[in-house]
């Protein structure tokens, strides 16, 4: 807990927003200093001194020897081999994986000084908080958290994450997270995908153009007064051919 209060007392120092500013710049900088001086500056440089082509230029300092040059041979003419693992040697990469996962999370247990139940291993002992204490976990080890809200804001949520609109994914996690609401709150999650999620909302434009159809007149795109994207947009709600 030390160190959190010590990056607290750092943060309160200075304008962490205008640091952060800074290395964002600082790293674009950095691309746009590297990609001049190789597209820019390097290749009449090149022209000038024979055709060199210094992308590829490298200095040997010493050959490599032994077992890392039979691996780096091996790597350079059988590079799909390693790909993709079968048999025992898949059996051996899985084992060592599960090895490794299994010993970093224990290691991150003690660290934490708790139990899978939550409670103190060694009561004598403080633990380290867990955003420290995570450092040590594998790639593949997944999160458990817990998300506090209220049906308004989660329905404000789900209406961007399920719309038709999101990226596929999010909105296969969001028909989940949906899935849940039904089972906890039928009627409430059944008036969300009625006046919400299954809803349309349109603009001035568009309702006008409703109700010049309903008095019977026949609208086309061009005096419809829409542009084209809001013309597609209404035609899909009716259920019409853009």
């Amino acid at each position: 807990m030390g160190m959190l209060k010590e990056f607290k007392d750092f943060a309160m120092k200075g304008n962490v927003v205008d640091m952060a500013v800074g290395i964002i710049i600082g790293a674009a900088f950095g691309k746009i200093v590297s990609s001049l001086v190789t597209d820019v500056i390097m290749p009449p440089i090149g022209v000038l001194m024979g055709n060199v082509d210094f992308s590829s230029l490298a200095i040997t300092i010493k050959e490599a020897s032994g077992n890392l040059a039979q691996v780096t041979t091996i790597l350079r003419e059988r590079p799909t081999e390693f790909s993709v693992l079968s048999g025992d040697e898949a059996e051996e990469v899985l084992t060592l994986l599960r090895d490794d996962a299994a010993r970093n999370y224990d290691h991150y247990a003690a660290m934490l000084n708790e139990d899978a139940d939550g409670k103190p291993i060694a009561p004598g002992r403080q633990g380290l908080a867990r955003e420290l204490a995570r450092m040590n976990l594998t790639l593949n080890t997944y999160t458990q958290w817990y998300w506090k809200t209220d049906l308004h804001n989660l329905f404000n949520f789900l209406s961007l994450r399920a719309d038709a609109h999101a990226q596929y994914e999010i909105r296969v996690y969001a028909e989940a997270m949906l899935a849940s609401v039904d089972a906890w709150v039928p009627l409430a999650a059944r008036a969300f995908r009625d006046y919400r999620l299954g809803a349309a909302t349109l603009s001035a434009g568009m309702v006008e153009v409703v109700k010049r159809m309903l008095a019977g007149e026949t609208v086309t795109r061009p005096d419809s007064g829409l542009n084209p994207r809001e013309w597609s947009e209404l035609m899909g709600v009716l259920g019409r051919s853009p």
